[in-house]
């Protein structure tokens, strides 16, 4: 309810003082100072500016989680793409006993971890419920990033990703500055406790997070960091700043997303130190 309300309030200040200014509101609560949006001198900044000023719009095909598989596909790496089931327009045409017993449904616009169902057994799947949220989930809209809503919405099925131990594999996320890695946050326990840290291209702990994130312990090195970091600079490498969200379950790489405002553009999981440090990396 609260987040529901909180979503309406924005919505509203949105529409009387326009997305520049509740973002500048956001801003300064996060970094304790106003913003330059035409001058950037940090990378929220400078993400907040291609926002408001819809030069986000050309990534849309890109953000599409469908569309995306063309662009990784064109890149030579069809390899690391999830297999998908099948994509609809209306929940209610999924047929469910066309499908594996474990899958995960999701839409093809969604934010973050937002309308993402995972099914690990079929026969105990509420798929009443799940279909009613999906079906609500295709008329949203985003407030802030509007390049999400020139996607046309779809659901989407696809592998469900499991380690040995049937958990959620890690979700490494790499952000990337003129084609180059410069750093990773490797996501825990994603739709559950979510703890993450941030790691150096050589796999050394930077204390860029708010405490608060970070699990009890650092995640062990990936088997195939290497070939991740060449992946996501393959994939980065026509853009000025993309995450680029891998998963390394076993010995298989695959492919997550590619996501060009990260946080909305407010970078909030990491330092002040960090986003300005960014910015002098873009700046070269």
């Amino acid at each position: 309810m609260k987040e529901k309300i909180y979503n309406i309030v924005i919505k509203i200040l949105v529409t009387l003082f326009g997305r520049r200014f509740v973002y500048a509101i956001r801003y300064y609560r996060l970094r304790k100072r106003w913003p330059n949006f035409d001058q950037p001198q940090d990378l929220s900044e400078y993400l907040i500016n291609k926002i408001t000023t819809n030069q986000t719009h050309t990534y849309a095909p890109l953000a599409d989680k469908i569309e995306v598989r063309q662009y990784v596909a064109s890149k030579g790496l069809s390899s690391i793409l999830l297999p998908h089931y099948g994509y609809w327009s209306n929940a209610h045409d999924i047929n469910f006993d066309t499908l594996p017993p474990k899958f995960v449904l999701k839409t093809n616009n969604g934010v973050d971890s937002q309308n993402v169902y995972i099914c690990r057994d079929k026969s105990t799947f509420d798929i009443p419920s799940v279909c009613k949220k999906l079906n609500k989930a295709l008329k949203e809209k985003s407030v802030y990033e509007y390049h999400y809503n020139l996607i046309e919405p779809k659901i989407l099925c696809e592998q469900l990703l499991e380690t040995q131990q049937g958990t959620q594999p890690t979700d490494y996320k790499f952000l990337c500055i003129n084609g180059k890695v410069v750093d990773i946050i490797a996501t825990m326990d994603r739709f559950e406790h979510k703890r993450s840290i941030i790691m150096t291209p050589d796999w050394q702990y930077v204390d860029r997070m708010y405490h608060q994130y970070i699990p009890d312990t650092l995640p062990p090195r990936p088997n195939q960091l290497q070939q991740m970091i060449n992946i996501a600079q393959t994939l980065s490498a026509d853009f000025d700043v993309v995450r680029v969200d891998l998963y390394n379950p076993g010995e298989k790489i695959y492919f997550g997303e590619l996501t060009f405002t990260p946080s909305a553009g407010l970078l909030d999981a990491r330092t002040t130190q960090a986003i300005t440090h960014y910015a002098t990396l873009l700046r070269g």
